[in-house]
């Protein structure tokens, strides 16, 4: 039987919470004690589902096709901020946010600073990698998402291979960047940038997960 991105998210429930899983007792429960990738726990206290052995290599293998799906993304995003830290600014990718006030979390691909001790000179950047037409999409239909990003960083910058993205199709203000060739990279579409005061809190996330840079 294959599995269902709902069949996953509850086996790796059950694994991580290492036998003290409620069992739900629907069709997803049924699925996968059919497929003995979880077994049944009864206890004078409750019934509780644990993943079996099985199971748990069913997530090993869920988590490499994830990663081999993601590869082609994530070493864009890194030739990214090479790029970007060859030009003296400093690195995070794939770093949490969570929007002061709003409560709201986002991730940006790539986040940088300029490596200066002048505030007024950080200029805050995003760049948000698409490898796929459909990722892109998705993130037109997203624009709390963009202004997330825009509360954290004076311009918000798409970065993809040649011929994803039309430059018509990027949002307002934000800019474009197209990969000609590997770590090859051109300004098709360039951002509006608006200033942004970075609250402490962003400014300790950054600290605690500490940034990529060259040394000057």
């Amino acid at each position: 039987m294959p599995l269902t991105s709902v069949h996953h998210r509850r086996l790796r429930f059950y694994w991580e919470h290492g036998g003290r899983g409620n069992a739900h007792s629907d069709g997803i429960d049924l699925d996968l004690e059919g497929a003995r990738l979880i077994e049944r726990c009864d206890k004078s206290y409750g019934t509780f589902y644990r993943a079996t052995e099985a199971g748990v290599q069913a997530i090993v293998a869920e988590k490499a096709r994830i990663a081999g799906r993601r590869a082609p993304h994530d070493t864009l995003a890194s030739r990214v901020a090479e790029r970007l830290r060859a030009e003296g600014r400093v690195t995070w990718e794939n770093i949490e946010f969570v929007i002061p006030g709003h409560g709201q979390a986002v991730r940006p691909d790539v986040y940088s600073l300029m490596c200066t001790k002048n505030e007024g000179r950080l200029a805050p950047t995003v760049h948000e990698v698409k490898v796929s037409r459909s990722d892109f999409l998705a993130d037109l239909a997203n624009p709390d998402k963009r202004g997330g990003y825009q509360k954290l960083a004076g311009r918000l910058i798409y970065v993809a291979p040649a011929g994803v993205i039309e430059p018509g199709e990027v949002p307002e203000g934000c800019g474009l960047v197209e990969e000609r060739s590997s770590g090859q990279f051109v300004t098709v579409k360039r951002a509006r940038s608006h200033k942004v005061d970075l609250p402490p809190v962003v400014f300790m996330n950054l600290i605690l997960k500490r940034g990529e840079f060259r040394p000057i």
